[in-house]
């Protein structure tokens, strides 16, 4: 295991006995969604596709933004600004409006979507409009990280962008940028800081997002320093053992759904031989995917306007094929 400097050291696929034919799809597949991306084992590239434009090029990744942001929860268990998950967010942000089951409402139940909180965003997509008692399922929508977001705005009393790049992204050689939502958090001072979108609205180059997965994949630690918490790293890629609602309805593919499961904001994909794959996941079929026993790490990016889609599970399983 290696990690990159500047630039990402690169190896042929034939050293890590990839193969060929499974990767030459995933390139069709990369080239059909128009979208930019790199394929990493053990720190080295071993892989680009750059149809999105040039390497450089920063795209708006949607709900990956969910994982960026259970980064920075990891932070806060880091720097005992909470000291665990388990923990009731009205103890720790009294601005919280969680609805009637607001003090029952733990950190674990929004970075995980079982905080049974009530959509308010794209109300037509979800299959349930009110709220539900939390730790009962993982029903995906925007809310639960949205105020997860503004939670940690006000623990760390400043906007989570600079969190985010000082404090893990610089020291691994990245950088992305965060777009904000109004209004901003008021801190406890009676400060205003600006709010993030939590859910949504990170910008990132594909090398650079990988180096977020690379991160996870060495569970938080980067070349013998711990940037978040070993524990928690580790538990992003531990299923939370809850049923996983469809996030849109119809979901179009039933039985794809029951291959998959949620956990601290990391989606999981069992393949046909029963491995797992973990990936923060974005609309447009957009991913930074990680396969721990491989130490392969993949990022695809697009316009998620870009049409047909091609999904995670479109490839799934010639990833998979790779080894």
């Amino acid at each position: 295991m290696v990690f990159p400097e500047a630039e990402w050291e690169k190896s042929a696929p034939v050293e890590f006995g990839l193969c060929p034919d499974a990767l030459e799809d995933i390139g069709r597949k990369m080239e059909l969604a128009q979208a930019n991306g790199v394929l990493c084992c053990k720190g080295r590239l071993v892989a680009e596709w750059n149809y999105a434009g040039p390497p450089d090029k920063m795209i708006e990744v949607q709900s990956i933004t969910k994982a960026v942001t259970g980064t920075i929860l990891g932070l806060a268990i880091q720097d005992k600004l909470i000291p665990h998950l388990d923990v009731r967010v009205k103890d720790y942000w009294p601005g919280f409006n969680g609805g009637p089951y607001e003090k029952e409402i733990t950190f674990r139940h929004l970075i995980s979507a079982t905080s049974g909180l009530k959509p308010t965003r794209q109300l037509s997509t979800y299959l349930h409009d009110d709220y539900r008692k939390p730790g009962m399922e993982s029903s995906y929508h925007n809310d639960h990280t949205m105020n997860l977001a503004d939670a940690l705005t006000y623990l760390f009393q400043q906007d989570l962008e600079l969190v985010l790049n000082d404090r893990v992204l610089k020291p691994i050689g990245a950088g992305a940028s965060w777009g904000s939502l109004e209004p901003p958090v008021k801190l406890a001072d009676g400060r205003d800081v600006r709010r993030v979108a939590g859910f949504c609205n990170t910008w990132w180059t594909s090398g650079n997002l990988a180096r977020l997965g690379h991160l996870y994949l060495n569970s938080g630690a980067w070349n013998g320093k711990q940037i978040i918490p070993g524990d928690y790293a580790r538990e992003c890629f531990s299923p939370v053992g809850l049923p996983v609602l469809p996030f849109w309805k119809p979901f179009p593919d039933p039985e794809r759904m029951q291959r998959r499961n949620y956990s601290l904001a990391w989606w999981a994909w069992q393949a046909n031989d029963g491995r797992w794959l973990w990936y923060m996941f974005g609309h447009g079929g957009q991913f930074c995917l990680v396969m721990p026993e491989n130490g392969i790490v993949m990022t695809k990016i697009n316009d998620c306007s870009v049409r047909p889609i091609v999904e995670i599970w479109d490839m799934a399983e010639r990833i998979c094929d790779l080894t």
